[in-house]
């Protein structure tokens, strides 16, 4: 907590909001990811870019398998 009480800390345009003592594993899909919106967008951007992996890796990442195939 901030000394004049808020959980608020500035952050470029607008502000973020200390969430370090949630624990992620209370949640049913643990792994949650705490990120600003300007981070993801950073992300989005390199993964598409080729920045993160190479182009090649990112079709079988977006490309939906045949699921009645696989249980017939």
């Amino acid at each position: 907590m901030l000394a004049d009480g808020g959980d608020a800390v500035p952050y470029g345009d607008g502000h973020v909001v200390n969430t370090t003592a949630i624990s992620v594993t209370s949640t049913w899909a643990s792994g949650d990811l705490i990120s600003t919106a300007a981070d993801l967008e950073k992300f989005v951007k390199a993964l598409f870019s080729g920045k993160v992996v190479p182009p090649a890796e990112l079709e079988p990442m977006f490309t939906v398998p045949d699921v009645q195939a696989a249980f017939s």
